[in-house]
């Protein structure tokens, strides 16, 4: 238990630096001096920088995640249409936010960073949302997409990058773009 504790220090940590500083601009001193422990201490839990950013992305995501889990209990009733306009929505306030990871990466200019991070969230969104109808947590039930995680896979991946390269488009166009994919009928 307390090793768990020792590690998630050490990624928040990381968390909180790379968001003020830039993942580029923080060092492994940087993170052991910040947390208060030695740096053989932190190669314990982690091999290199590359394994601690890794695992802020997974924190992060993780916490996209819960976060989306509770919207989407919040508004189970809501029609199809209204939900995947909530998501955008609510995707788009994590992925815009000043001090997210994910707009650091963007501000960094690093594509393998940003293909990881889009690619860990694509994951877990694809493997939650794109469930039968009726399931615990599901945001849309499926019927006509003959592949839905992977379309749902896709659509995230583009999703992301359409946010981010084009933050005008509205969460309306997204939900349709996300509808018309998918087969879906609003």
């Amino acid at each position: 238990m307390k090793n768990d504790l020792r590690r998630e220090a050490f990624v928040r940590t990381a968390n909180d630096l790379f968001s003020t500083r830039g993942i580029a601009h923080t060092s492994i001193q940087d993170i052991t001096e910040q947390t208060g422990v030695t740096r053989s201490l932190f190669y314990h839990y982690f091999d290199n920088k590359q394994s601690i950013i890794d695992a802020v992305i997974d924190y992060r995501v993780d916490e996209y995640f819960s976060y989306i889990i509770t919207w989407s209990k919040e508004h189970k009733g809501l029609p199809v249409e209204e939900k995947l306009v909530g998501f955008s929505h609510v995707t788009r306030g994590v992925l815009q936010s000043p001090n997210s990871l994910f707009s650091q990466i963007v501000r960094e200019r690093d594509s393998t960073l940003y293909h990881r991070f889009a690619v860990r969230c694509a994951s877990v969104l694809a493997a939650h949302f794109v469930s039968a109808k009726g399931q615990r947590g599901s945001l849309i039930g499926l019927s006509g997409a003959r592949y839905p995680k992977e379309s749902f896979y896709v659509l995230a991946v583009g999703i992301v990058s359409l946010i981010l390269e084009q933050p005008d488009t509205s969460d309306q166009i997204i939900a349709s773009l996300i509808a018309d994919a998918l087969q879906l009928r609003l």
